[in-house]
């Protein structure tokens, strides 16, 4: 049954409710007395997952409920409340199912069909509902069965969690003074679900795990052997192109592109075109594809970042090159410039 939730998409009865519930909810007016910091769980039955809810539109615009999935989603959450990350970086590090209310033109075709096929119609700025999955490196994208039934679940927990602090604004503060997160937790009840109120421990914020990828070593004696005399200094980095590629019927995502530059000459030695989800893997071989193809190495390797060194330590270290962080990589900068603007 998961799986079947997780791959097929909404029929119309699950449209129907959904749209049911986002209306219910927009009606209310939430964010009329509801903050942004008033953070609410809702569990998914499916999977036992906790959706972190966040109500916005205190301030006048964007009145939406995004849901925060897991741990992740909420400490991506709470990095791009906190101006941590800038905007296209905050886009790509949200883990979550987003109903918001928008302008016509907002909407895709898909949308629109969805809403004739369902008979509804909608006039006027933040009226049409809008529903989409974020998904960190991936473009904001239609739901599934499975999302649009967990997105539903958590509208109608949202409505209810919201009525009780319109009442009562202290509902969200745990009682006895201890820290914790409200979470309505659901329990089978026939055909439906009884809701329960639980109190979860906030996650403590996570930092990234160091890279620890399968490092090919053979590739690297092959180059070893070779005894190439190391000269010059190669700026190597890599960043997140803002224009989304669409294979066949997947999900469009952003890709991330990998450059190694000549710090002298500015000449572009190498550059890789991969998925977030593998680029770390593509980054080092990248390396090593550049050293062959140039017939040799660099004597000092200049990268701009903590992630892009912990990729590259292992190669440097076992080709003896040394390493290091740098924030002026104007050769790199430049050819990270000229590259999107091709693109773009």
């Amino acid at each position: 049954m998961m799986n079947t939730l997780h791959k097929k998409q909404p029929d119309l009865e699950a449209w129907e409710g959904l749209y049911r519930a986002a209306l219910a909810f927009r009606n209310l007016k939430p964010w009329e007395w509801m903050q942004e910091e008033n953070v609410f769980g809702v569990r998914n039955p499916a999977n036992g997952e906790i959706g972190y809810c966040v109500i916005t539109g205190a301030l006048g615009e964007h009145f939406s409920l995004g849901v925060y999935l897991g741990e992740g989603g909420l400490q991506g959450y709470e990095k791009m409340a906190s101006g941590e990350l800038e905007a296209f970086e905050a886009v790509l590090s949200l883990d979550c199912l987003m109903a918001s209310f928008e302008g016509k033109d907002s909407l895709e075709s898909e949308d629109l069909q969805v809403i004739k096929d369902l008979g509804l119609r909608f006039r006027g700025p933040s009226s049409w509902p809008l529903f989409r999955r974020y998904e960190p490196g991936y473009l904001a994208w239609f739901l599934n069965e499975g999302e649009a039934f967990f997105l539903r679940l958590a509208l109608e927990q949202a409505r209810e969690v919201a009525m009780r602090c319109r009442k009562n604004p202290q509902s969200l503060v745990p009682p006895n003074k201890k820290e914790g997160i409200l979470v309505r937790t659901p329990h089978p009840h026939g055909n439906r679900y009884a809701w329960h109120d639980e109190w979860v421990q906030p996650p403590p914020p996570s930092l990234e795990p160091a890279f620890n990828g399968i490092f090919n070593e053979l590739r690297a004696q092959k180059i070893r052997n070779l005894n190439l005399k190391p000269g010059g200094t190669w700026e190597i980095g890599f960043f997140l192109a803002p224009i989304p590629i669409q294979e066949g019927d997947e999900k469009p995502f952003y890709p991330c592109v990998s450059l190694i530059v000549d710090h002298k000459s500015g000449r572009v030695l190498g550059v890789d075109v991969s998925h977030l989800s593998s680029h770390r893997e593509k980054f080092q071989e990248l390396f090593l594809k550049t050293a062959e193809e140039n017939n040799g190495l660099p004597r000092e390797i200049r990268v701009p970042s903590e992630e892009a060194l912990q990729q590259l330590q292992p190669v440097a270290d076992r080709m003896s090159i040394k390493i290091k962080m740098s924030e002026n990589l104007d050769q790199l900068e430049q050819a990270m410039e000229a590259l999107l603007d091709s693109l773009l």
